[in-house]
């Protein structure tokens, strides 16, 4: 977050062309895990980031959260369980 930050600063000008063509931001990709993770990981990145992401007027501004998604046999506690699936 704090790179983020930083690095919007510098090149606010050129973040702000980018918005006006209709480009988003992202946080850095978020990887899913067990419960809470991503819930986590995004608060992380926030906090590290500060006001400035979640201000629409900011160059640091994230317009979306970007999560790596994921399900397998790993996240089934009884495989045999179908219904119990992700």
């Amino acid at each position: 977050g704090t790179q983020w930050a930083a690095y919007a600063i510098r090149y606010k000008n050129q973040i702000k062309e980018m918005r006006q063509r209709g480009i988003k931001f992202t946080t850095p990709m978020i990887i899913a895990g067990g419960p809470g993770a991503i819930k986590e990981r995004a608060g992380e990145f926030y906090r590290a980031c500060g006001d400035e992401c979640r201000d629409p007027n900011s160059p640091a501004y994230i317009d979306i959260i970007a999560v790596n998604a994921f399900c397998g046999p790993w996240n089934i506690n009884d495989p045999s369980d179908t219904e119990q699936g992700c």
